[in-house]
């Protein structure tokens, strides 16, 4: 037969003990040789002595809680590592200018035997993580057979631009920027460069 003298205060200081490693609080019981807890009060009023306190000297090292998040180390936490791509912006020329609102020809090359504009271009690149990126930038036109293509990089760069055509040849700009995780950024600017022939 079950000795109820011993099962009782057993059950009692185990439910305690589970008590105490939910609520980060500890528990102090304290059992006799006969299985009966001992008093904590001189007066014999309480049967269990039970302490609980805010100060952390006072708690259980095995019956104490956090609800900071661990990374592993200091246990601060992180937020997510944002990976976006550049924003660019190209400001000169302001705008596109198709047919006879671009710009005329400033010349003919001898030496080529190519008209030729000089036109100065300019943007800002920025990004999230790698800040202004704008000397950066790398130039290009469309019109490779005419001329290179790379016309140069940076954030502000003349350039000339020719054509092969007295009536006018149309340049397609784009001006391109990388970050340091290899995402890409790009604008485009439509030039065409003419005269009266």
């Amino acid at each position: 037969m079950t000795n109820s003298r011993f099962f009782a205060p057993t059950f009692f200081a185990l439910c305690c003990t589970f008590a105490c490693d939910l609520s980060g609080t500890s528990v102090d019981i304290d059992v006799d040789s006969a299985g009966d807890t001992d008093a904590a009060d001189d007066d014999g009023a309480d049967d269990v002595a039970a302490s609980e306190s805010g100060d952390p000297d006072d708690h259980d090292p095995d019956c104490t809680t956090s609800g900071a998040a661990d990374d592993g180390e200091s246990g601060a936490t992180t937020d997510p590592a944002t990976d976006t791509p550049p924003e660019l912006v190209i400001t000169l020329p302001a705008e596109d200018a198709t047919n006879d609102s671009g710009p005329q020809y400033d010349g003919f090359d001898d030496e080529m035997g190519l008209w030729y504009v000089d036109v100065m271009l300019a943007a800002e690149a920025t990004d999230a993580e790698d800040g202004d990126l704008s000397m950066s930038i790398e130039w290009t036109t469309d019109q490779d057979g005419i001329q290179d293509a790379a016309l140069g990089s940076g954030g502000e760069i003349s350039v000339r631009l020719y054509s092969d055509d007295c009536f006018g040849t149309t340049h397609v700009i784009t001006a391109t920027v990388t970050d340091a995780d290899g995402n890409s950024g790009e604008a485009m600017r439509v030039l065409n460069l003419w005269t009266l022939c």
